[in-house]
C-alpha cells in the first residue's frame, strides 16, 4: 500500500553501526534478514535473549556495504546501542549515537517506514513531505497503530514477552540462521503453529470497558464511536471484536 500519510515523530533515537564486520554482526545478533537489504533499504528488527524475549525493537536501514543506521524511540535507541555494544567482541565495528544530526519522519501505513534527514535539512524535508503526503497528529498516529494490530515496544510489548506474541511478523525471517532466541521462535513454529500461550492484541472495548485481559494502551476513534485498546491475555479468551491486523 502506497504512503498517504506522514507523521513528524519528536521522540526518535539514531544510532549508526559501522565497520567492515558490520553486516556479519548485525545478521548474527538481529532477528530478521540483514543480506537481503539493498543500499537505501531498511527492516524492522528485533534483539532478543535466548529464550525469545523482546530486547528491543528498531528499524534498520543499510546505508552503504559497511554502514546502518537504526532507528528507535529514543530510550529504545540507547537501550539498542548498549546491548550490540555488549555483543562486540572481535569485530571491527563501532556504535555511535547519532541522535543529535538526524531526523526522521515515520511514512505510513504500518509496519513504518521512515524517512531520515539531517537536522539542518527538516524545514525543508517537512515541507516537502507535506506536498505529497497529509501530516497526522500524535492521537491519530496511536490509533492507527493499534488498527493495524502493532504493539509499541515498552508500552505494549517488552522483555516479559516472547517476540511471537505480539503482530510482529515483519521483525523476523525463519531460515536466516542463528541468532540469539532463534531456537525458540522456530520451536514455537514447528511444534506450535508460531502460537504463544499468552499474545498481545489489539481489540474494539465494549461498551462496559471491560477485558478479559490487561490493557496496555488505548485510543478513541471519534468518527466510529469506537475505543481501540492494546490487551495482554491468554490465548484461549476469545477477545470482542479484534482490530484488523496488518503482516508482511
Amino acid at each position: 500500500m502506497a504512503t498517504t500519510i506522514f507523521y513528524d515523530a519528536p521522540d526518535l533515537g539514531h544510532v549508526r553501526v559501522e565497520g567492515p564486520d558490520a553486516a556479519d554482526l548485525l545478521q548474527r545478533i538481529t532477528t530478521n534478514n540483514v543480506t537481503t537489504l539493498t543500499i537505501g533499504e531498511g527492516q524492522h528488527s528485533a534483539l532478543l535473549d535466548r529464550k525469545g524475549h523482546v530486547l528491543s525493537l528498531f528499524y534498520l536501514i543499510k546505508q552503504s556495504e559497511e554502514r546502518f543506521h537504526l532507528i528507535a524511540p529514543l530510550p529504545i535507541a540507547q537501550k539498542t546501542l548498549g546491548l550490540i555494544q555488549q555483543m562486540i567482541f572481535a569485530d571491527r565495528v563501532t556504535v555511535k549515537d547519532v541522535t543529535a544530526d538526524f531526523h526522521a519522519f515515520c511514512l505510513l501505513p504500518f509496519p513504518l517506514h521512515y524517512r531520515v534527514v539531517l537536522r539542518s535539512e527538516v524545514d525543508a524535508a517537512r515541507a516537502d513531505l507535506e506536498k505529497q503526503y497529509r501530516p497526522i497528529t500524535q492521537q491519530e498516529f496511536d490509533l492507527l497503530r493499534l488498527k493495524a494490530n502493532i504493539p509499541a515496544y515498552g508500552i505494549d510489548i517488552g522483555e516479559d514477552n516472547i517476540l511471537l506474541e505480539g503482530n510482529l511478523a515483519h521483525t523476523y525471517a525463519r531460515n536466516k540462521g542463528c541468532y540469539p532466541g532463534q531456537e525458540v521462535i522456530e520451536r514455537l513454529h514447528t511444534y506450535a503453529d508460531g502460537k504463544t500461550p499468552n499474545i498481545v492484541t489489539a481489540i474494539v472495548l465494549p461498551s462496559s470497558g471491560e477485558t478479559a485481559g490487561r490493557i496496555t494502551s488505548r485510543a478513541y476513534d471519534a468518527c466510529e464511536g469506537k475505543t481501540y485498546a492494546m490487551v495482554a491475555m491468554r490465548r484461549e479468551r476469545t477477545p470482542p471484536a479484534r482490530a484488523p491486523a496488518t503482516r508482511s
